[in-house]
């Protein structure tokens, strides 16, 4: 498949602190852009013009809350809640946009979940 360009150009973010990332998100009602650092074993996120990063879900790596290494995520923006895989542990997880913990969504019943899209009005969607 050839991409256009002009279909889908480049856009550049003005966070500076944005590395190793493994999978972003969009917040339109707050403008937070969120995303998981793979090294750091973080879901990072910071307002669309780069402004008051902040960390929201940390796990040192190596760390025995295995849990807590995310895969990729998702943002329900009317229930203010991220959700997000972890494959090591094929769990799916849900914690909300200000970093306090829910739970556990789904445990053990998929092999190694890795994408993740929640629709609004429809729910959770695992690929």
């Amino acid at each position: 498949m050839v991409v256009d360009e002009n279909q889908s150009p480049d856009i550049i973010l003005p966070i500076h602190s944005l590395r190793n990332v493994r999978a972003i998100d969009y917040d339109p009602l707050d403008k937070q852009l969120y995303w998981i650092d793979s090294k750091q074993n973080a879901i990072r996120r910071a307002q669309e013009d780069g402004n008051m990063s902040m960390t929201v879900v940390w796990s040192p790596v190596g760390s025995p809350n295995l849990g807590l290494q995310p895969f990729d995520l998702s943002i329900d923006i009317y229930s203010r809640f991220i959700y997000w895989t972890s494959e090591v542990t094929n769990v799916i997880n849900v914690t909300r946009t200000d970093g306090s913990r829910v739970g556990v969504v789904l445990r053990g019943e998929h092999d190694r979940p890795r994408a993740i899209v929640v629709n609004p009005e429809r729910g959770l969607v695992l690929e």
